[in-house]
This record gives C-alpha cells, structure tokens and sequence, in this order.
C-alpha cells in the first residue's frame, strides 16, 4: 500500500532524547500508522498481538491512540514501534566496528528507488534487500556491507542445498516456523516483494522477523483474488516459504507451531476482539473523520462496498481469521 498518497497520513515522531510511551521503553523514535486502507482499523493491530503470543522476536508494541495535530482531530492511529535494535526492539549488538556484528535486512521491492547497491543495497537472486542497521553513516565500508551480503547469500544457498542441516547450520528455522504461521494466518500479500524482515546477532544464527505491515491482508486483497482463509497462501506466494517447505522437517516445525499455539492463537484473536470492541466509540469517530464506509480503498475487494459500518468491518477480519486458523490446524497436523 503507498499510504503517503492516501488522505490520512502516517507520521513517524522523533524526541530529542529517549521517550517512555505507555509502558512500552524509552526510545526517540515511534511511527503513528494510520490504517487508512483497513476499516477494521485491526489488522496491523492483531498480526502484532499474534506474533508477540506465539514469541516471535521483536515484535512491535501495540497502542491506538487518538491523534490530535496543533488541536484538530485526525482519527484513530496505531502507534508502534520503529525497527531498530535495543533491549525492547530487535535486540541486537550493531557495533559494526567488529568484524561479526549484529544486522537487520529487509527485503525490499522498492530498495533501487531508496538505497545505494554496493553500499546498503544488494540482490540476492529476483530479490532487493536493504541494510537497516547498522546505521552506515557511523562505522561502515566494503567490508562491513559484504559482511551482511556474503551472510545472506550463505543462506539463500543453504536453503537451494536441499541439505536441512545445511539450513540449520546458518539460520534459525524455529523463528522462521513461527513467522510463517502468522503470514499465513494473516494472507500477508507484500511477504514476496517488502517489509519482509530479517535480523542476526553477533555470534547468531539468521532470525526471521520482525514481522511488519499487514493493513492489505486478511481477506482486505481486491485484485489479487487471493481472499479465501480456507487455501493457503504464503506456501505459495513466497519464494522463502516455498523454498523452505520443501523440507519435510520445516513443514513439521510449523505443524508443532500450530499444534502448540492453536489455542492461544485463537483466544489471542478473541482478546483482540473484546479490546476493539470496548474502544468502539472510538473506531466509529475515526469514520466521521475519514468518511471511507461504503467505499473502496486502495485494494479493498468488492464486497467492502457493502460493509457500512466499522462493527461489521471487524466481525469480518474476526470470522476471516478464525477460519484461516481452523485451515491452518487441518493443512499443518503435529508430526
């Protein structure tokens, strides 16, 4: 989604010193999401409740907030968090003047039009990736960029090897079940193109996540024709996740990952509900503000055009991922 050419704009907010925000550590800097292409105003907001449940690592802090700018009402925002190491983010050590040191990528479709190849930009078969941190105007030169590089394209051949202990040896596989549930729980239609991330430690293994943008998910997919919960997704759309379902043994991962988070998965689903629900006022102002009910946005699929109210918006979101559960648990049985 281009959310910068939408009515309703995200901020991202910069303190001059690190801020504590509703409990949630001490950090200068904090993106406000506006979710305007999502009138459930709920799916970011679920992904991050999911993920954190079933202890993806580093995922972002959730808080709506109702934004006002210079006293004027702009509706309701998700304030999250900005990815970047620390001890409440994707905990890491950056210091780039080692010669192993912590990293965090993504892999980025519009990389060409923002970074610099040779530099903090790179691609690694049909994909674009972009260096997030370390911060390369600190400590940083060709051999700290072919550091990252050459550790990345160690694991794409690893996963190509069709050896699993090959894939073990360089990569997390644990986190990269983890995140495959939620991707595909959620139908995330950018996991093949952006915001699809990766982060190492120094000393570590590559680790999938954080997990990152899913307004234009779950069921909110009008032109792809990929709306259904009870078809996966991910196992096809994903060049990653193709590759890595072709192991018997990552397919078992992820089936002890369903199997031992199905519950708190759907009672995660079901505490998200009571949450938004309990805040409704709130939601349904935000529609006086951005008047979209009965409209289309961005992608939004056709049938949208007949969900008039915010309540209805998410019993859809609810419904659409209780069933993509439900698939999920049947595809992906315990070994």
């Amino acid at each position: 989604t281009s959310w910068w050419d939408m009515p309703k704009k995200p901020y991202k907010i910069k303190f001059d010193v690190p801020t504590e925000l509703f409990g949630h550590g001490a950090y200068q800097k904090w993106n406000l999401i506006a979710d305007y292409a999502d009138e459930s105003l709920s799916r970011n907001y679920m992904a991050y409740s999911l993920g954190a449940a079933i202890g993806i690592e580093g995922v972002s802090s959730v808080q709506h907030v109702n934004l006002f700018v210079n006293g004027i009402y702009q509706g309701v925002y998700l304030l999250c968090d900005q990815i970047e190491p620390g001890p409440d983010r994707v905990d890491i050590d950056d210091d780039a003047s080692s010669a192993d040191f912590g990293f965090i990528v993504e892999m980025n479709g519009l990389a060409a039009e923002e970074g610099i190849y040779g530099f903090d930009t790179f691609d690694i078969g049909d994909h674009t990736y972009t260096i997030k941190s370390p911060d390369t105007s600190l400590v940083w030169g060709d051999a700290q960029f072919e550091y990252v590089r050459s550790t990345m394209q160690e694991v794409n051949d690893a996963l190509e090897s069709g050896d699993w202990s090959r894939v073990e040896a360089v990569i997390d596989t644990q986190s990269f079940a983890k995140t495959y549930v939620i991707e595909e729980l959620m139908h995330d239609i950018d996991i093949n193109w952006s915001s699809f991330f990766f982060h190492k430690d120094r000393g570590g293994k590559v680790t999938s996540g954080p997990i990152w943008d899913y307004d234009i998910s779950s069921g909110n997919i009008g032109i792809l024709g990929q709306n259904s919960p009870e078809e996966l997704y991910i196992a096809h759309k994903s060049d990653w996740y193709r590759m890595f379902l072709s192991y018997p043994e990552f397919k078992d991962l992820v089936g002890v990952v369903v199997s031992t988070y199905s519950e708190t998965l759907r009672n995660t689903i079901d505490g998200c509900e009571d949450y938004l629900r309990g805040h409704a006022d709130d939601f349904r102002r935000n529609f006086e503000r951005w008047p979209t009910m009965g409209s289309l946005v961005a992608s939004n699929p056709e049938e949208f055009l007949f969900i008039r109210t915010w309540d209805d918006h998410l019993t859809f979101v609810v419904n659409w991922l209780e069933d993509s559960l439900d698939n999920l648990i049947e595809d992906y049985p315990a070994p």
